[in-house]
């Protein structure tokens, strides 16, 4: 047997069956525009079928519900923020040098992080509720990097 004949054999089958999916998925399509609503319950128009769920778009119980201010100006991602800030609590906690651990772990001074700490704490000013979940992760990584809670 050829080498080429199972390319080409699959091509034209792939080709074919696509062929079959689309004229599936057209007849299914013109056949749901042809029904009738049924007693009782309002037709769907173009607008109703794309709504959003309004439960996806709102936050979840405990989740922060005031959005994030655009980080691209950032001196450090929020991650990298909380990380950094929570690793300075428990290295001083544990009674570490934080300049000395800041340049080793993160490669970053304390001006740098003064900087960061400054952006973030503004463009945080007027989400309580972010503020929260940020006092939180800080703990936890103050605990991972030698404070304890």
């Amino acid at each position: 047997m050829q080498s080429w004949l199972p390319w080409v054999l699959g091509a034209v089958g792939g080709s074919v069956m696509g062929l079959v999916w689309l004229g599936a998925v057209s007849v299914l399509l013109k056949n749901r525009k042809k029904q009738q609503p049924v007693l009782g319950h309002e037709p769907h128009t173009e607008e109703s079928e794309f709504e959003p769920i309004r439960s996806y778009l709102e936050p979840d119980e405990n989740e922060p519900s005031t959005p994030l201010p655009s980080a691209s100006m950032a001196p450090l991602s929020l991650k990298r923020y909380v990380e950094v800030r929570g690793a300075i609590a428990g290295w001083t906690q544990a009674n570490e040098d934080v300049d000395e651990q800041l340049e080793a772990v993160f490669g970053l001074n304390r001006d740098g992080y003064q900087e960061a700490h400054l952006w973030w704490m503004m463009a945080l000013s007027d989400a309580d509720d972010r503020l929260v979940d940020v006092e939180r992760q800080v703990a936890v990584f103050a605990e991972r990097y030698g404070g304890s809670v």
